[in-house]
């Protein structure tokens, strides 16, 4: 079972990897570091992977979900799939 630590660091992961993924020298950071918009931004500790995100959410367990929305419980009834586009499966 993970920690709250451990989810936490897994999330952080997930959303550095999904922003820039440049592991390779063909997308290396030196490419965007002179860019304006980039100055001031902690490269190293980007590829070291030790940068905290902006807003940490409190979890209070693996089934915490207070940080998510709640939405009414579907009423339609999707209708049965009759295309047996499955049926050679």
């Amino acid at each position: 079972m993970l920690g709250t630590t451990d989810l936490y660091s897994d999330l952080k992961l997930l959303v550095i990897s999904s922003l820039v993924y440049c592991d390779s020298s063909a997308l290396d950071h030196a490419v965007t570091e002179p860019e304006r918009w980039f100055q001031g931004f902690d490269w190293d500790g980007l590829k070291q992977r030790t940068l905290s995100g902006p807003i940490v959410q409190q979890i209070r367990g693996p089934t915490d979900t207070a940080n998510f929305d709640t939405y009414p419980k579907d009423i339609d009834i999707p209708p049965d799939e009759l295309s047996n586009w499955d049926i050679d499966f």
